[in-house]
């Protein structure tokens, strides 16, 4: 809880300092205003951008010298065009006069005789020839003229257009180049603030239509993507990998045209590169979600425990605080009046209105847990309640506007509410040690004394009187098994209940408080005996209590395995120096 406090403090204190969000996924204007401004002060980076700056400038000289090169060779070619026009009119116009006297000789020797061979013949024959060589020459010239035109529009045409893998400006490229080059330990503080939002989301099982929900599609291009296909080109800067954000510029569109058609009159390379600047950049978490998309009610819904016994799924209402918005604020007092029908036959009435109404307000509801302890309201046997108990006790709810925030559904607490709650725990250990019945009341009193113990250090004496009475419950048991009179059957359902009891005492001994050696020996002597008493839970009335009591053992000796090792470990220190003692 005091983490909670000291965490929430740190959140609004920095919100207090600057209202603007680093790796949020509400809005990312102020993570790449910050790369921005990062970049700037780092020298890798702006040495980074040097180089791409000098690269995309040697692309330029490059490109220039590309264009000057069709330039210089479209000059000559323009050169030769009006000699090569020239000769094609000259061609063009001896065309006719050759095809007028060939026309002219074979009217002529079709006139006199029109035989073939004759000196009329020869003559048609010899102006024929020369009519086709006139026509020939001309096809020639034109060939080579429209020949020279093609190569001078092939030539002149100006090299393709280069799309620059990085915005113009400065300040822009910088952003990018941020997200390419992180430091590691911004990397690292990028990955956990999103994976910190996304330990709000419900997830499976049984959530994935939440995790659905904030799915987000992948950016068409990101910003390393782009950088990648029109930088590697030159391969003088290294490739770009996204990281755990990836940056990417909204609504790009690489044009299938740009700049100048021809290389007449280009003097700069500039008009025929094309630069991303005019994008404004977008970012989204490298898992494809955005946590905060998720519902409000999903996520309360996610935080409190679901009640998944059909015998007690109809009760979930009692455990939800404050109550759907559909209810309304004024019907939460009345709710469990309304749904009296569902109380269960294990309930009375006084101890259903207890049940149900433990949440309806949630700054009454210490108070009135302390209450129903006292008047024994609440049936602490059944395993709704200890749920309904422990969502009141975890449940942190709203806190303070003050600069050390304290939790306002717990403030009654700190106002002698802590005090009365153990006097009241210390009242609940004496009655219970008197009805060995109720012993599956025993989880929900030491489950409040481990919450109680969070803040009052001195509950080891509370501690030991609930073991205490685990261990005489066992006892009694015991007791029972070794008449004479019961049957082996009763015998063995005896001995489960025994183990059940061992489980309970080594619970009771996780619930606070630290260990001392006395209290070391005593939780190994019951975590021997329970395992050695679960051979007789198999089959028996009590084998699904002991199952379940098999998870709180379990998770008392992950809590208390270390101090355990440690006290053994210190034990056996003093055990050799005494020998060395005894030996000098």
């Amino acid at each position: 809880m005091d983490a909670l406090l000291v965490v929430a403090r740190y959140i609004r204190r920095m919100n207090q300092a600057s209202s603007k969000k680093l790796f949020c996924l509400t809005s990312i204007e102020s993570t790449i205003e910050f790369s921005r401004l990062f970049a700037e002060q780092d020298a890798e980076m702006r040495g980074r951008w040097q180089e791409e700056d000098a690269a995309m400038k040697r692309r330029m000289t490059s490109y220039m010298d590309q264009v000057h090169a069709k330039q210089t060779h479209v000059a000559k070619l323009r050169a030769q065009l009006p000699t090569l026009r020239a000769e094609n009119e000259a061609a063009r116009l001896a065309v006719a006069p050759a095809e007028a006297s060939e026309a002219q000789e074979r009217a002529y020797w079709k006139y006199h005789c029109g035989r073939r061979y004759t000196t009329e013949w020869y003559a048609w024959r010899k102006c024929q020839t020369a009519a086709r060589a006139a026509r020939g020459a001309w096809n020639q010239t034109y060939r080579q003229l429209q020949s020279q035109e093609q190569q001078i529009a092939d030539t002149i045409q100006v090299p393709p257009f280069v799309t620059s893998p990085l915005p113009e400006t400065k300040d822009k490229a910088l952003s990018v180049l941020f997200f390419f080059m992180i430091p590691p330990h911004l990397n690292v503080l990028s990955r956990l603030a999103a994976a910190a939002q996304y330990t709000l989301v419900p997830r499976p099982p049984g959530h994935v239509t939440s995790v659905n929900s904030i799915s987000v599609p992948s950016p068409p291009t990101s910003w390393a993507q782009h950088y990648n296909m029109y930088s590697n080109a030159t391969l003088e800067c290294p490739s770009a990998v996204d990281r755990h954000w990836i940056i990417y510029p909204k609504g790009l569109a690489v044009p299938r045209q740009w700049g100048p058609s021809t290389v007449d009159g280009i003097v700069l390379a500039h008009p025929s590169f094309w630069f991303p600047t005019g994008f404004d950049h977008g970012a989204v978490w490298a898992a494809g979600l955005n946590p905060l998309l998720c519902p409000r009610e999903k996520t309360i819904e996610f935080f409190t425990h679901q009640l998944n016994s059909t015998t007690d799924r109809h009760l979930q209402w009692a455990l939800e605080c404050p109550q759907n918005a559909h209810q309304g604020a004024s019907d939460r007092g009345n709710l469990v009046y309304a749904n009296i029908h569902m109380k269960p036959t294990t309930f009375s009435k006084k101890e259903f209105i207890a049940f149900g109404s433990l949440r309806s307000f949630p700054n009454q509801q210490m108070r009135k847990l302390l209450q129903y302890q006292y008047t024994r309201s609440l049936p602490l046997e059944q395993d709704v309640v200890l749920q309904l108990i422990r969502q009141t006790m975890f449940h942190v709810g709203a806190l303070s506007d003050e600069d050390q925030p304290t939790m306002l559904w717990k403030r009654e607490l700190d106002q002698g509410g802590l005090k009365c709650w153990l006097s009241v725990l210390t009242k609940l250990s004496e009655q219970l040690r008197d009805t060995p019945r109720q012993y599956k009341a025993f989880l929900a009193a030491t489950e409040m004394t481990k919450y109680v113990s969070q803040f009052e250090p001195n509950m080891r004496p509370l501690v030991r009187a609930f073991v205490d009475i685990a261990k005489g419950w066992a006892q009694l048991v015991r007791d029972q098994a070794e008449v004479l009179t019961v049957t082996p059957k009763e015998r063995l359902e005896l001995r489960a209940k025994e183990c059940l009891m061992y489980g309970y005492a080594i619970v009771g001994q996780n619930s606070a408080g630290e260990f001392t050696a006395a209290d070391t020996r005593d939780l190994v002597k019951l975590v021997v005996l329970f395992r050695n008493g679960l051979q007789f839970g198999r089959g028996s009335l009590f084998e699904s209590d002991l199952m379940a009591i098999e998870v709180y053992v379990h998770e008392a000796m992950l809590w208390k395995h270390f101090s355990i090792a440690g006290r053994t470990k210190r034990d056996q220190t003093y055990s050799n120096n005494s020998n060395l003692e005894k030996d000098s």
